[in-house]
C-alpha cells in the first residue's frame, strides 16, 4: 500500500502542475506532429505495446474524446505503448544509429536481464503532460523500475553520453505511463475539463511478458518503426 500511495501521489502532483499549466497557458504544441511518417527524429527504445490490453471503457472514452476534439493527434491502438528506457544516450555513437552498434547493445540487454515472469499493470485515470495526455499505469511490485535501473546501471558500462542524455527528460523511475493524444494545437480548457472526468477511470489490469528494442519515432508509428529485438521477461 505505501508504494501504491507513492504512485498516486506523483500522478497527483503531476496533474495538479500540468493541468494548471495548461489551463493558464494552453499547453505545449507538439510541432513534430506534421512529421509524423517522415522518419526524421528516430530514436532507439525499449517499449511495452499495451493497446490490445486496455479494456473497452478506455476506447470508449478515447473514442468520445476524438470526436470531441479531432484538431489533437490521437494514437491509434496498434501504437499506444510506454518505454522501458531510451537506449540512444548508450550507443557508442548515438547520431548514426547503425546497424553494428545496436547489435551491440541488444546483446548487452540480453546479458543484464533478470527473467522474473509476467508483471502485473493497472491502467487507472487519465492525466497531462505539457504535449500530451496519457493514460496512468501503476506498477504496485516496482518491477518495471528495478528493470529500468538494471539496464540504465549496465548499459552505461558500455556507452554512455552525458550530453544526450541531459537532454533527456524523464519522470521518476517508478513512474509507468502511455500517451494516447499529443497536442497539436492551443489546448481548450474543455478538454482538460474531459480528461479529469476521467481521473479515476479504471481501464483494465494485465500482465506483460517481453518488451521491444526498436528505432522509431515518438508515435511508435509502423512506417518509422523497426524491430531489433523482442526479450522475454
Amino acid at each position: 500500500m505505501h508504494h501504491q500511495n507513492i504512485i498516486e501521489n506523483e500522478f497527483s502532483a503531476i496533474w495538479s502542475k500540468f493541468s494548471n499549466q495548461i489551463k493558464n497557458h494552453g499547453g505545449n504544441i507538439d510541432t513534430t506532429i506534421q512529421n509524423t511518417h517522415d522518419g526524421l527524429n528516430r530514436t532507439l527504445t525499449t517499449v511495452v505495446r499495451i493497446g490490445s490490453k486496455l479494456n473497452n471503457h478506455f476506447y470508449e472514452r478515447l473514442t468520445k474524446l476524438s470526436e470531441q476534439f479531432p484538431e489533437h493527434y490521437f494514437y491509434p491502438p496498434s501504437d499506444i505503448h510506454f518505454t522501458i528506457i531510451n537506449c540512444t544516450p548508450f550507443l557508442r555513437t548515438p547520431s548514426l544509429l547503425n546497424d553494428e552498434d545496436i547489435l551491440a547493445l541488444s546483446d548487452k540487454i540480453n546479458s543484464s536481464l533478470n527473467r522474473h515472469g509476467p508483471i502485473e499493470i493497472v491502467a487507472k485515470g487519465l492525466n497531462v503532460f505539457p504535449t500530451t495526455v496519457f493514460v496512468q499505469l501503476f506498477d504496485f511490485n516496482g518491477a518495471i523500475s528495478g528493470i529500468r535501473n538494471i539496464l540504465r546501471n549496465n548499459l552505461r558500462k558500455y556507452a554512455y553520453h552525458p550530453n544526450i542524455a541531459k537532454r533527456i527528460i524523464l519522470p521518476k523511475p517508478f513512474i509507468v505511463f502511455a500517451n494516447i493524444i499529443r497536442f497539436t494545437t492551443i489546448v481548450s480548457e474543455n478538454l482538460i475539463h474531459q480528461i479529469e472526468k476521467s481521473r479515476k477511470d479504471k481501464f483494465g489490469k494485465f500482465y506483460i511478458d517481453t518488451f521491444e528494442l526498436v528505432t522509431t519515432d515518438k508515435f511508435l508509428s509502423k512506417e518509422a518503426t523497426n524491430i531489433w529485438h523482442t526479450y522475454n521477461l
